[in-house]
C-alpha cells in the first residue's frame, strides 16, 4: 500500500457482509482509528496495534515474523494456521521454513512452507515494509499421546520461533489450546485449568478451560474484567459458560468444559492491560472464593491473570 501512497482505508459497513469483514481482518488485523454505525476508517501505517508473544520476531536479517496464529476449526478436527511476515529490506526469492508441532522429546508434525513465494514480474523485488500472508490447514496425527505440544516455525538451523500457547491433550481425549496452565479453585467446586487469549481486529477472545471438582449446585455466572495499568475496569463480560449453553448446574464431577468470552478493545488508549476472571451466584451476586492449593484466598475473590498485553497505538472513538 505504501508503494501506491495508500494511507487510509474507508469501509462503508452497509456494503460489507460478515464474510468480507472476516477476510479483511485476516489479511490485516487493523483497528479502526474512527468508527460509527456506518463507517470505519483504518490507518494502514499502524496495522499491528497489539504487542505480545515476542512478536515481531526476526527470522533472518531482512524478514520478521509479525503474526503466528493457530486456531482449531469449529467445523471439523482440522487446525488453521495463519502467518504474517514483514520485510526490513528488499528481497528476491522466497525463504524456506518449516512449521512444526513438537512434543517434549520429538517432532510429531512437520509442514514445509515458503515465505514471500509469490511470483513477481521479471526484475521486480519484494520491497521494504511489504507484508506476506499465508493461511494453511492441517490435521493432528491420529496417534498423538496425551501431553503438551508446541507449534514452532524454523527457518534454518539457527532461527526458531516457539508459540507461547500449548496444545494440551488429556487422557480422556479432551484437546485444548492454552496460553498458560493454572490451578485456580473456585469455591472448592470448580477449577480453572488454563486459559488462552488472542485478537482479531478490535476484539479480544478468551478461552477458559474449566473442570468440575464436584457437581455444582447452582447455575453460576462467569465474569471477565479487562483492567488498565491502574487497575481500573474498562471492559467486562458476564454470562453463564459457553454463552449460556452449558450452565454449571448440569456439569458432572470430573467433566472438563471449554468456555469462550469476547471483549471489544475498540476505543481503548495505548497501554498495558490485564484480565481478571471470577465466578458468582446470579441471584445473590456473591463471588465464589478463589485460591491456589497451599495459598491464601485471593482478596475479594478476584484473581488477576498473570499475562499482560499492550495496545501500542490509540484508537479514536466517535463522540
Amino acid at each position: 500500500m505504501d508503494a501506491h501512497a495508500v494511507r487510509y482505508v474507508l469501509v462503508h459497513k452497509p456494503y460489507v457482509d460478515a464474510y468480507l469483514q472476516e477476510q479483511f481482518e485476516r489479511i490485516l488485523p487493523i483497528v479502526p482509528i474512527y468508527e460509527d454505525e456506518t463507517l470505519a476508517v483504518y490507518d494502514v501505517r499502524h496495522p499491528l496495534p497489539y504487542s505480545y508473544d515476542g512478536l515481531p520476531f526476526p527470522l533472518t536479517p531482512d524478514v520478521a515474523l509479525v503474526r503466528f496464529d493457530v486456531q482449531p476449526s469449529d467445523a471439523d478436527a482440522r487446525w488453521r494456521l495463519r502467518l504474517m511476515a514483514r520485510l526490513s529490506a528488499p528481497r528476491i526469492g522466497p525463504l524456506s521454513c518449516q512449521v512444526r508441532l513438537e512434543g517434549e522429546d520429538r517432532e510429531v508434525l512437520t509442514l514445509p512452507i515458503r515465505l514471500f513465494d509469490t511470483d513477481l514480474p521479471d526484475g521486480e523485488k519484494w520491497q521494504t515494509g511489504d507484508l506476506w500472508v499465508k493461511e494453511m490447514t492441517t490435521s493432528l496425527p491420529a496417534d498423538l499421546e496425551p501431553g503438551a505440544y508446541h507449534w514452532t516455525l524454523a527457518c534454518g538451523e539457527e532461527t526458531r520461533y516457539e508459540a507461547t500457547d500449548t496444545l494440551e491433550i488429556y487422557p480422556d481425549g479432551h484437546t485444548v489450546y492454552l496460553r498458560r496452565s493454572t490451578d485456580l479453585i473456585y469455591g472448592d467446586v470448580i477449577r480453572l485449568l488454563g486459559y488462552r487469549w488472542w485478537t482479531t481486529g478490535a476484539d479480544l477472545h478468551l478461552t477458559l478451560l474449566w473442570e468440575a471438582l464436584e457437581k455444582p449446585t447452582a447455575d453460576y455466572k462467569v465474569f471477565v474484567h479487562l483492567l488498565n495499568a491502574d487497575g481500573d475496569l474498562v471492559r467486562q463480560y458476564d454470562a453463564m459458560p459457553c454463552d449460556w449453553k452449558c450452565p454449571t448446574g448440569q456439569w458432572q464431577a470430573g467433566e472438563r468444559i471449554t468456555d469462550q468470552a469476547t471483549l471489544s478493545l475498540w476505543g481503548l488508549p495505548a497501554g498495558e492491560y490485564r484480565l481478571a476472571v471470577g465466578i458468582y451466584h446470579p441471584v445473590t451476586l456473591e463471588r465464589l472464593p478463589v485460591y491456589e492449593p497451599g495459598s491464601e484466598p485471593y482478596p475479594d475473590a478476584y484473581p488477576i491473570l498473570p499475562d499482560a498485553f499492550t495496545i501500542s497505538s490509540a484508537t479514536v472513538q466517535a463522540q
